[in-house]
């Protein structure tokens, strides 16, 4: 965390302001329970407190999800992954 450069004035780190937008633009796409969901879950999926602002999330318009290392995407809230037909 940063420290304030002067005693007493507030300040907030850059990724933070990130953060802030990327829930703003959510706001178009998502219902604030379902944004609720996904600021509280994002964070733990990528073991990062600023996990918003990051490009490994996505919405569909319903849902919140997370690419893993490999490409993969699992639904925030609860970890659901896709059924992959192999073939």
């Amino acid at each position: 965390m940063l420290r304030p450069v002067k005693r007493g004035r507030p300040s907030i780190p850059f990724v933070a302001v990130v953060e802030a937008y990327v829930l703003r633009s959510l706001r178009d796409y998502l219902s604030m329970p379902k944004i609720r969901e996904a600021a509280e879950a994002v964070p733990l999926a990528f073991g990062d407190e600023y996990g918003l602002a990051t490009r490994r999330i996505a919405t569909d318009g319903v849902d919140i999800f997370v690419e893993d290392g490999g490409g993969d995407l699992a639904r925030a809230r609860d970890g659901q992954r896709p059924i992959r037909r192999d073939g």
